[in-house]
């Protein structure tokens, strides 16, 4: 079980056990002796820029907790202390219900947003896995054309004498090429590939991947908006569960992950601290439409601010499903179209070649 579901499955377990009128040490208690046999790998410390690995069990953070709650230690000031596990949206939540006197709530809360934001990570993967294959698929075709079978043709070509067409010569240089360094470029670029995975934090490979991929223009939209989606549904949870506005767009801004608005909402807190309202505060931060402060405001007359958030993330959440079902259905013909045109190109160069030296009629 993956890090993310098993933080669910620890936040909702507790909320359970906390709701059904369990103290919070016997909680703990009760999740360590139950996870005995689950274990998550943590990244710990580095030293000279190389991270270290060590298999820690959720068991032991647990046990942790529990022994740090025993102490007298909040619950969310003994999570600070495992910030691989626990990220700032996930303390927050946690210190939120704390001082509402509502941790089971809290807990409830968190575990269903973070449930949400594991759906919407696995949209986007599922949107990006069949244009991934055609890729793949594309690429194969072309090497299975230009290396093997134009090579095969480059001895017919020369017992036939002539001059062959400038792009005729092109395509069969380009087949012998990969003829006779096929494999060697094959082998090297796996090693490439899992260099780049094995070193991925040096080499910082997700960060370079995404800052390309972000350039291209409505791939930017797309992660754009489920940014603000994912910032929107943790917006409504921190207020719902009684943090104040100022605290609550703090923590919801470590949920950005593709775009960089972290300091618009700096700034959104510097003038809600002013005394400006929360839709005036966030209305000039870019990628938030006028139906967004439109909903923010009209929230806050009814004062049912979380209530407009829910709605509204979850208005931005079907939106983005909407536009990545539409983009991976563009993706795909033109995939297709772009092969079928390579490969009929190919073809067409090779029998009017073959036309010009008189062997084949078109």
């Amino acid at each position: 079980m993956k890090q993310s579901d098993q933080l669910i499955s620890f936040a909702e377990d507790l909320a359970v056990l906390l709701n059904a009128g369990s103290d919070l040490d016997s909680a703990l208690a009760l999740l360590v002796n139950s996870r005995s046999g689950s274990s998550l790998t943590q990244r710990t410390t580095r030293t000279s820029d190389v991270s270290l690995t060590s298999a820690v069990s959720l068991t032991s953070v647990a046990a942790q907790l529990r022994a740090k709650v025993r102490q007298g230690v909040q619950l969310s000031t003994a999570m600070a202390e495992h910030p691989t596990y626990f990220d700032n949206y996930f303390i927050g939540m946690v210190r939120s219900g704390e001082a509402s006197g509502q941790l089971a709530g809290a807990l409830q809360q968190l575990a269903e947003q973070l449930e949400r934001d594991q759906e919407l990570k696995n949209q986007i993967n599922s949107a990006l896995v069949y244009p991934m294959i055609l890729a793949v698929a594309m690429a194969m075709s072309l090497v299975l054309v230009l290396g093997v079978i134009l090579p095969k043709l480059t001895s017919l070509f020369d017992s036939f004498g002539g001059e062959l067409s400038l792009l005729a010569l092109v395509l069969l240089g380009i087949g012998e090429f990969m003829s006779s360094w096929g494999k060697a470029i094959l082998v090297v670029a796996v090693i490439v590939i899992l260099l780049a995975y094995l070193l991925q934090d040096q080499l910082r490979t997700k960060e370079r991947l995404l800052a390309l991929v972000k350039r291209v223009p409505f791939i930017k939209r797309l992660l754009i908006q489920i940014d603000f989606a994912r910032f929107t549904s943790t917006l409504s949870s921190l207020l719902a569960s009684g943090l104040a506005q100022t605290d609550a767009l703090a923590i919801a801004a470590q949920s950005f992950q593709y775009s960089d608005n972290r300091s618009e909402v700096d700034e959104a807190i510097a003038k809600i601290k002013e005394g400006k309202s929360l839709s005036e505060a966030v209305a000039p931060i870019q990628g938030l439409g006028d139906l967004y402060a439109h909903s923010v405001a009209s929230g806050e007359r009814a004062g049912q601010l979380p209530a407009a958030l829910k709605v509204l993330a979850k208005r931005l959440e079907k939106d983005f499903s909407r536009r990545a079902q539409r983009m991976a259905s563009m993706i795909e013909p033109i995939l297709i179209i772009a092969l079928g045109l390579l490969i009929g190109l190919i073809i067409y160069t090779v029998f009017s070649a073959m036309q010009s030296m008189g062997d084949l009629p078109l």
